[in-house]
């Protein structure tokens, strides 16, 4: 056999079989009552804390668990081929003592044949969480200033408002800099330069030619 015909060779059912028990996102086989047909060793771990015991032959007593929604859309008298459900995304817990996310894909593939694909996304909700952290922080810390520096006008300070203001601004202009470091804009210098090119083209009157153009 040549070089070329072995890499246009279609993959046999052990490469398959292969491919599937070394891949680090789950895959559950089940017919249309839930019985397995086949899973790989990563859909046991993920789905492990859910499980009430070790057996994984039935995979609906754990989706009634997981997600009472997919298996809803899964059982219901319409059995298109495709995706289950559409473009929702099915979300669960499988640990609250570990805190474990998982995201759950079913697809039909064909009559009587349903692939589910279980994505550990716990690290995904984790982050999402710490961002809206960071946003209540930000939100406390703006108002805060901005009601300190009406109680300073109030009050006839107009130096003490002033600096109030900046500080609520630095504060929205931080914020912006590590949203643009993390979708690569360049570092947080970089997000301040084009900041404040931006505040100082908006504050900028017209130029000096452009004034004088008739």
């Amino acid at each position: 056999m040549t070089e070329h015909t072995a890499m246009t060779a279609h993959p046999s059912m052990e490469d398959l079989l292969q491919f599937l028990y070394l891949m680090p996102v789950g895959v559950v086989q089940c017919d249309e009552d839930g019985r397995v047909e086949l899973v790989n060793p990563a859909a046991a771990r993920i789905l492990s804390p859910a499980m009430e015991t070790n057996d994984l032959s039935r995979l609906y007593p754990i989706l009634a668990r997981l997600s009472p929604d997919l298996l809803h859309d899964l059982t219901r008298g319409d059995r298109a081929l495709g995706p289950v459900g559409g473009t929702q995304r099915f979300l669960a817990m499988t640990s609250v003592e570990h805190d474990l996310h998982v995201e759950l894909l079913a697809v039909r593939v064909e009559v009587g044949r349903i692939m589910v694909v279980i994505l550990d996304v716990t690290l995904e909700r984790q982050l999402v969480e710490h961002e809206r952290a960071q946003m209540v922080d930000l939100n406390d810390a703006v108002v805060q200033d901005l009601v300190a520096a009406e109680t300073a006008l109030g009050l006839g300070d107009v130096d003490r408002a002033r600096r109030h203001v900046g500080r609520s601004a630095d504060a929205g202009r931080a914020w912006l800099a590590r949203q643009l470091e993390l979708l690569g804009g360049g570092g947080p210098g970089r997000a301040l330069d084009l900041v404040r090119a931006d505040r100082d083209d908006d504050h900028s009157g017209p130029s000096p030619a452009a004034g004088g153009a008739g």
